[in-house]
């Protein structure tokens, strides 16, 4: 089983990698005019992944927030 540490850091690279894709994408797209159809289709499928992923991240530094609390307050 991974830890939280483990989980998030592989979060964080899966979504680096997305912002990557996303911006070569637009790179692309930018560079061949009229063609955007196709590229359209995958940056709005990479950026719904990369939403995925932040609520994810997000989830998960909540969760860890929480852990701390309850063991200040005592377990």
């Amino acid at each position: 089983m991974k830890t939280t540490g483990e989980t998030r850091q592989q979060l964080l690279d899966e979504l680096i990698e997305h912002s990557a894709q996303i911006d070569r994408l637009v790179l692309d797209s930018k560079q061949t005019v009229g063609a955007n159809q196709p590229h359209d289709q995958e940056l709005q499928t990479l950026r719904l992944r990369q939403q995925a992923i932040t609520e994810k991240l997000h989830g998960l530094e909540k969760s860890n927030s929480n852990a701390w609390e309850n063991i200040g307050d005592g377990g």
